[in-house]
């Protein structure tokens, strides 16, 4: 798999999860998730670039 996929992937799942705790409104526990969520996604562009 390439790095692009593998993003892609992350990043598809990163929207999903966004609307899932969106639609259950849990607002304080939301913020920490989509904030370790972000530091994932981070992490794996940062990945990505490096190898380039």
């Amino acid at each position: 798999m390439s790095d692009g996929l593998i993003l892609f992937i992350i990043s598809m799942a990163y929207v999903v999860t966004l609307a899932y705790f969106q639609n259950k409104k849990w607002e304080k526990r939301r913020k920490d998730i989509i904030m370790g969520i972000n530091a994932i996604i981070w992490t794996m562009i940062m990945i990505a670039a490096l190898k380039l």
